[in-house]
């Protein structure tokens, strides 16, 4: 009798007894930032472990009781304790602030789906909300050019825009708060001037073209942005003028309700009349520049925000004008979207994405021919575009499978007429559209090796169909893998992908191609309608991220990759012999390096890197001015009673420049290599409740381009102020 009790006292003590691992992820519930540094431990067991530099933690539980409880911890924040046996791996915890009180903050409580970690492995950028605040005072491209082989081009003329990788900006897909805003642009290339980067929480940026859940045709890469939600009644208002007559003025407000509601609304004006020219000869360094060209642009944000414990919702209104004025080309465009997201619990299911937006476009434009001052065309298009995107993430066990529905209704009103003196005649006029539907499956196994510790690796897989109303179907696939080993304070991370994406050109973009055919001389080629663009791509590199106990080097973090892209049916203008005509082109390859090494919080004074990026592109006139090698090094400061700083030094190697002549020649320069330096310095400050921050920014301040458009790399100076109450 006493050895049977003995045998039941056993098998009571086994059945209740872990010997597993766990692991997670630990952020801030307002942010939605990794907490680095937090502690997990066991209250029974006492052991426990500290979370890296995403917040990811993985905790040993040998001999562990089912009894036990998890104790979640970091300085500031209220603890979280969870039964062992309620946790499941790869959760998301969120930690509140302690001191969250109604005239403090919002205790924001549903979690965000972090929609990098859901798609294949790729090399993901993050930057914070303070890095923005710092040295993005009214400009983005302080902060954005410091990130290894990403860089925003452009100005306050066409807009501002992400390039990864060497892509054309058309080529990158940007979110903000889950909602598209690449189809506000005409040539459907996101605007970053319709957002204030103070409006902006954190920015997620992923590289590579085999991004199947959001990056659908984006061989550059995707670019996720989170708006602030406001967390205390605050007015800002900040004004940027610089060279080349340029205004910029902005004013925010941010006004929380209760626990559970918050609205926002910033709008800005900008003016800007630079020293461009648009003669045929744009290369002649004897030129004269022209003072015809004026751009004027307005942009309103409402945003609305709603908490609970099921989850947040956001409401998003954007009304954009804009008119640029040229030489033979004047635009005159408007836009309203209406957005609406959704990211929680629904029906008892934790984990969802719901994204509905309404886009209407109108573009009037008007092209005069040089030489015939009494002729000119007019184009005129209303654009109307609904998204809805549904996404659901499902975990069992070792296994996260997430789901996506898309559906995309896209119509196009165009007229087109020609007005000789004073005489206006309609020649076309055409009403079209078309719907899309798509479905995307990513699975992600993720697995212990038996024989080696912490490591760690995920198998993936995608899968997208798209069907269109008009008869159009494709599928497309990839596969990757991620291997990581995380041992104390050091995190190694290999991963590998290659498939195929398929990019669809709008209607509106389609448009665009008729006009440019029409444009023409000559004969048309035609082509009525843009062929999709079939997309192969492969990525394979390396992370390896430190935190030390030094304080001289507390992080450190370096990357390498390599990648590969080819494009069928890419759109490119080319002459055949004196007749003007858009083509697909067959194929074109590319390929190239990206490496980088930082050192973060250096000194205790601020961040230092340097980067390299080297492109091989079959079609050089695919990708015009963008340099065949990219060096960077930066150097970031903030630590002296408000003063701060960032430097920038750059090296671009060759790039081809090219446009054709009156005669329909086609002329290219190849633009040699050179060094310059990009500074930001500005300091911060408050009297009383107010705050301040002036910066004055100089780009390309040695002006050693030879290339003297000012799209590209003349000298350019500009002083911001922002004042906070």
């Amino acid at each position: 009798m006493k050895n049977l009790q003995i045998l039941i006292l056993t098998l009571f003590l086994f059945v209740n007894v872990v010997d597993a691992q766990i692991f997670g992820t630990i952020i801030d519930s307002k942010t939605l930032e990794p907490l680095i540094g937090a502690n997990v431990e066991l209250a029974v067991n006492n052991t426990g472990a500290v979370t890296d530099l995403d917040g990811y933690f993985r905790l040993e539980m040998a001999g562990v009781s089912n009894n036990d409880t998890l104790i979640f911890s970091y300085l500031g924040y209220q603890d979280l304790r969870i039964p062992i046996n309620d946790f499941k791996n790869k959760s998301v915890i969120s930690l509140i602030v302690k001191s969250l009180e109604l005239d403090e903050g919002i205790e924001v409580i549903g979690e965000r789906i972090d929609i990098t970690k859901q798609d294949l492995p790729t090399l993901t950028e993050k930057l914070s909300s303070k890095q923005i605040e710092n040295y993005a005072v009214g400009d983005m491209k302080a902060v954005v050019n410091k990130i290894p082989a990403v860089r925003m081009v452009g100005n306050d003329i066409d807009g501002s825009y992400f390039e990864i990788r060497g892509s054309n900006p058309n080529e990158v897909n940007v979110y903000v708060d889950g909602i598209s805003i690449n189809t506000l642009s005409f040539s459907n290339q996101a605007d970053m001037n319709i957002i204030s980067p103070e409006s902006i929480e954190n920015i997620k940026i992923q590289k590579g073209g085999n991004l199947l859940l959001r990056g659908m045709g984006a061989t550059g890469g995707v670019v996720f942005i989170d708006s602030k939600v406001p967390a205390q009644t605050d007015f800002q208002f900040i004004a940027r003028m610089g060279e080349f007559e340029n205004e910029r003025y902005t004013g925010i407000i941010n006004l929380p309700i209760g626990n559970n509601v918050a609205v926002n609304y910033s709008g800005t004006v900008s003016k800007s009349r630079p020293e461009l020219t648009y003669e045929v000869n744009r290369f002649d360094p004897d030129r004269t520049d022209s003072y015809n060209i004026l751009t004027k642009k307005q942009v309103h944000n409402f945003n609305g925000y709603y908490f609970d414990r099921q989850g947040k919702i956001t409401a998003k209104i954007i009304y954009f004008q804009g008119i640029n004025d040229k030489i033979d080309w004047k635009q005159d465009r408007s836009v309203y979207l209406l957005g609406l997201t959704y990211m929680g619990k629904l029906l008892g299911w934790d984990n969802w994405h719901l994204t509905f937006n309404q886009n209407y476009t109108h573009d009037i434009i008007d092209r005069y021919i040089p030489d015939q001052s009494d002729l000119s065309f007019n184009f005129d298009y209303h654009s109307d575009q609904q998204f809805i995107h549904l996404q659901k993430v499902f975990n069992y066990k070792l296994i996260t499978m997430t789901g996506a529905y898309d559906y995309f209704h896209d119509e196009l009103r165009q007229i087109s007429s020609m007005q000789v003196d004073d005489t206006k005649s309609q020649f076309f006029a055409d009403l079209t559209y078309d719907n899309q539907h798509s479905l995307t499956a990513v699975f992600n196994f993720l697995d212990t090796t038996a024989t080696q510790e912490n490591l760690n690796y995920n198998v993936y897989t995608s899968l997208r169909s798209n069907w269109w109303a008009s008869g159009q179907t494709d599928f497309v696939s990839n596969i990757g893998m991620k291997v990581f080993r995380q041992m104390n304070q050091r995190r190694w991370e290999f991963f590998s992908t290659y498939g195929r994406n398929v990019k669809y050109p709008t209607l509106l973009e389609n448009a665009q191609a008729g006009d440019i055919l029409f444009f023409g001389p000559g004969q048309e080629t035609g082509l009525e309608k843009l062929k999709p663009e079939y997309i192969k791509s492969a990525d394979i590199g390396v992370r390896y991220m430190v935190r030390y106990p030094y304080p001289y080097i507390p992080r450190l973090t370096i990357d390498a990759a390599f990648f590969w892209n080819e494009v069928e049916n890419k759109v490119i203008r080319q002459p055949i012999d004196n007749i003007m005509f858009l083509i697909q082109d067959g194929k074109n390859n590319s390929s190239g390096g990206d490496f980088a090494i930082r050192f973060g919080d250096f000194a205790n004074i601020g961040d230092v890197g340097m980067s390299f990026l080297f492109i091989n592109t079959s079609n050089k006139l695919l990708y015009a001015y963008k340099p065949e090698t990219n060096f960077r090094l930066w150097f970031e400061f903030a630590r002296l009673a408000g003063f701060y700083s960032t430097a920038t030094l750059f090296h671009d190697g060759i790039s081809l420049a090219w446009y054709y002549d009156i005669d329909n020649n086609l002329i290219t320069r190849e633009i040699p290599p050179f060094w310059d330096i990009d500074l930001v310095v500005g300091w911060k400050g408050s009297i009383a409740k107010l705050e301040y921050n002036l910066q004055l920014s100089g780009r390309n301040i040695l002006d050693n381009s030879e290339y003297v458009d000012y799209y590209l790399k003349r000298r350019y100076f500009q002083i911001s102020l922002s004042l906070k109450y």
